[in-house]
């Protein structure tokens, strides 16, 4: 017979005090927060039960849409994007700097934006926001706004949003400190804690117990078996994520399309939440592979898409078949797409698709990957740069490499 699962002292109090609280309410919000190893996530069924609460009575939500599919896929509690809980879809005319509207043939332009909606779905109790540092403070204000408890978990020492300011765990009501009995075993947390505390890295090839090491980037270059045995690269700038993609897909990998083909690592980068695999929403941050050789028949000038079949990583049965990839935008360079006006969203009808062996570390924040090569870089402030680094190496749940 197993052994009954055992929360650490930690966890429990978590989750004695959030149940105190909603019961209580003496305050509309909630908020704890913990490092890598702490379950941080796990104790979020049993403490919205302890709250007397079912699952479809809280309005589970992230920033980005990759880390509420995350969130879902770890706890069974359906969440989505905050944009896509909270606000909806309005076009606006758009304007030049001036003020003044932008028109095309006589016809001013419009463009998509969001507005609060003016109530959430009936029956909701409690708001629950997961990586809560990374979520701004407008859209706190918005949450809130709605009147009921709020509860928030997430690392503060992760980046802060990409907007804005933060509004939450600055000063977590808890703190679950007590690391589980896996996380004690864990390189990963262990080189996570050295950069967190600002504690000097080794520059020689060192190993953390067994699944984390710091490597000289020259000695991954030199080889290149690293670079293509990583589920993923990660790195600070998008020229250096553009330089990767390039790399390894071109030089490595030896594909010469300018196209998705069979055997492209691609990134979704929208979400599209009315389409959906095994429950799981097309996100901003679903990444998979094209899987069958792809006919030129499938290619469509007119709507500027080829279609393909693609199976996200989260599952190795099922695809989205002749899934209409938008090839223009694959082809441009990553952090280099126009915004869509409603005119040009009107004349481009595919996914929005990026390469995907290298991602930055803002786009993999709310993810994790099984292997992990993070590309440190040294361009901003050391604040930033310890972020950037925690960030990457803490996407690994079997194995992190620091190249430094």
């Amino acid at each position: 017979m197993a052994n009954a699962f055992k929360w650490t002292d930690d966890q429990k109090e978590c989750i004695a005090e959030g149940s105190k609280w909603y019961k209580k309410q003496t305050k509309q919000v909630f908020e704890y927060a913990g490092y890598p190893g702490v379950g941080k996530t796990t104790v979020v069924p049993e403490m919205v039960k302890k709250m007397g609460l079912e699952p479809d009575e809280v309005l589970s939500m992230s920033f980005t849409g990759k880390a509420a599919s995350n969130f879902t896929l770890k706890t069974g509690f359906k969440a989505t994007s905050a944009h896509a809980a909270m606000m909806e879809n309005i076009q606006v005319p758009m304007t030049d700097r001036d003020g003044n509207f932008i028109k095309k043939d006589n016809r001013i332009l419009k463009k998509w934006d969001f507005k609060r909606k003016d109530f959430l779905p009936r029956g909701i109790k409690m708001i629950f926001i997961d990586e809560g540092y990374f979520f701004p403070d407008e859209l706190g204000e918005i949450a809130e706004s709605f009147g009921l408890p709020v509860c928030v978990c997430g690392d503060p020492e992760q980046l802060g949003p990409v907007y804005g300011r933060p509004r939450y765990l600055l000063k977590p009501d808890y703190f679950i400190k007590e690391i589980t009995r896996q996380g004690k075993e864990s390189g990963i947390v262990e080189l996570a804690t050295l950069i967190r505390t600002g504690e000097e890295l080794p520059t020689k090839k060192t190993m953390f117990k067994k699944d984390a090491f710091v490597i000289p980037k020259l000695d991954i270059l030199k080889s290149r078996v690293i670079l293509l045995n990583s589920d993923i690269i990660i790195c600070g700038k998008n020229k250096t994520r553009n330089y990767f993609n390039r790399m390894i897909r071109n030089d490595l990998l030896g594909i010469k399309s300018k196209l998705p083909v069979k055997g492209d690592k691609i990134i979704c980068r929208y979400n599209y939440w009315n389409k959906t695999l095994d429950n799981i929403p097309l996100t901003n941050g679903v990444i998979g592979h094209i899987i069958h050789d792809v006919s030129k028949s499938s290619i469509d000038l007119k709507s500027r898409t080829i279609r393909a079949d693609f199976m996200p990583e989260y599952t190795n049965s099922n695809y989205y078949i002749n899934l209409p990839i938008d090839f223009d935008y694959f082809q441009e360079d990553c952090g280099a797409h126009e915004e869509y006006s409603s005119w040009e969203y009107g004349k481009r009808f595919g996914i929005r698709m990026e390469s995907a062996h290298a991602i930055t570390a803002h786009i993999s924040q709310g993810s994790d990957f099984d292997n992990v090569l993070y590309w440190d870089e040294q361009f901003m402030d050391a604040d930033t740069v310890r972020r950037l680094r925690y960030v990457g190496v803490t996407r690994a749940k079997e194995l992190a490499i620091l190249a430094i």
